[in-house]
């Protein structure tokens, strides 16, 4: 099983993410920077992933959750479930709601992470992947943050090939995240993916090869 070097084991349960009793290794980077292709890299490796946008995904589908938002927005709430495209447009219309159903959210998410991290207790590490790791300021919560990015030129062709973004629509989704540069000066390790797969996979491993013990 993998362990991560003692060095990089700097965090306990009163300073880590969620009061974790394991070490955390934050994943994050920008849109369509390649984060999620890592994600599942490491996660046929062997490695235990977490994605926080599915834990997310699994509150949403809660009954507490939808009874919550039908008191709070009724008409986000179609056949017993989240009609999340009416949610989204509420989200833009209404600071309000936007604020009330993310506390909701993110009060519940210690205890689903926590519920995943007991599913699986033969790692002795989680690789955590957090798109908005830096956005949330929670980078002094993690043991290790790896971040991966790829040239603003790259990044925006990416968008706009994977979910026929227009060239503007496609920069205002950049322009709110923090700066490329400000993420790897932060983070303990970046990889650069302006390249094809077989590229990033090795970088994947040479990666590896610093953060494990053989």
């Amino acid at each position: 099983m993998y362990k991560l070097k003692s060095k990089y084991i700097k965090l306990d349960n009163s300073t880590r993410l969620h009061g974790a009793s394991r070490p955390i290794v934050g994943l994050t980077g920008g849109i369509a920077s390649g984060k999620s292709t890592v994600a599942e890299i490491l996660n046929k490796k062997g490695l235990f992933v977490i994605d926080a946008d599915q834990l997310i995904k699994d509150i949403y589908r809660k009954r507490e959750t939808i009874i919550f938002i039908d008191k709070l927005l009724p008409q986000a709430i179609s056949n017993g479930e989240v009609d999340f495209k009416v949610l989204r447009a509420q989200f833009f219309k209404n600071a309000e709601i936007k604020h009330k159903i993310e506390n909701f959210l993110y009060q519940r998410l210690p205890i689903v992470f926590q519920e995943k991290l007991d599913q699986n207790l033969s790692h002795s590490f989680v690789v955590y992947d957090v798109p908005l790791l830096f956005e949330k300021k929670l980078e002094l919560q993690f043991d290790y943050i790896l971040n991966i990015f790829c040239s603003p030129n790259i990044q925006l062709e990416r968008i706009i090939r994977r979910d026929s973004s227009s060239p503007q629509l496609a920069q205002k989704i950049i322009d709110q995240q923090f700066d490329v540069n400000f993420k790897i000066k932060k983070s303990d390790y970046s990889i650069e993916n302006n390249l094809d797969i077989d590229h990033l996979r090795k970088q994947v491993d040479r990666f590896l090869e610093i953060l494990l013990n053989k």
